[in-house]
């Protein structure tokens, strides 16, 4: 005779182990909601990455952007800067010229005024010697 264990099992045993499977049963709906739970998480928290992270390279290539036109606009000044030094210094260099050539001409005009000066101071002295105290004689002594 042949007794099955089920058969010997008291009502109170068989009540616990109901208890015990429903807790079980429990505890697996638990966990696969907190599974599904975790997985929904997990690709929200993905999606937000992913999200951030498209917004961040957006936020680099305005950034690039930003940085190419600024360096451009430097660029440009600094072109700009050169051909007005540039330019600067060609009128220097034409002013320089034109302050030596009148410089040039002041000598030469000073040197022809000696000339003339000399010439007429002659021209003078040989009037006031032929008008003067009589006829060249014991005139006006010259002055050099």
């Amino acid at each position: 005779m042949q007794v099955g264990i089920i058969r010997l099992v008291t009502p109170e045993a068989e009540r616990e182990y109901a208890e015990i499977r429903e807790l079980l049963r429990q505890s697996a709906k638990r966990q696969a909601a907190f599974e599904a739970w975790s997985t929904e998480s997990f690709k929200r928290a993905n999606e937000r990455m992913d999200r951030a992270e498209k917004r961040a390279e957006l936020y680099e290539k305005r950034q690039k952007k930003r940085w190419e036109q600024a360096d451009r606009r430097w660029k440009e000044a600094w072109e700009e800067a050169d051909q007005r030094m540039a330019k600067s210094e060609k009128q220097l260099q034409a002013t320089r010229k034109l302050v030596e050539a009148g410089m040039k001409m002041v000598m030469r005009i000073t040197t022809r005024l000696d000339k003339v000066a000399k010439t007429q101071d002659a021209f003078l002295r040989s009037l006031r010697n032929g008008h003067n105290a009589g006829n060249g004689r014991n005139g006006a002594k010259r002055r050099t």
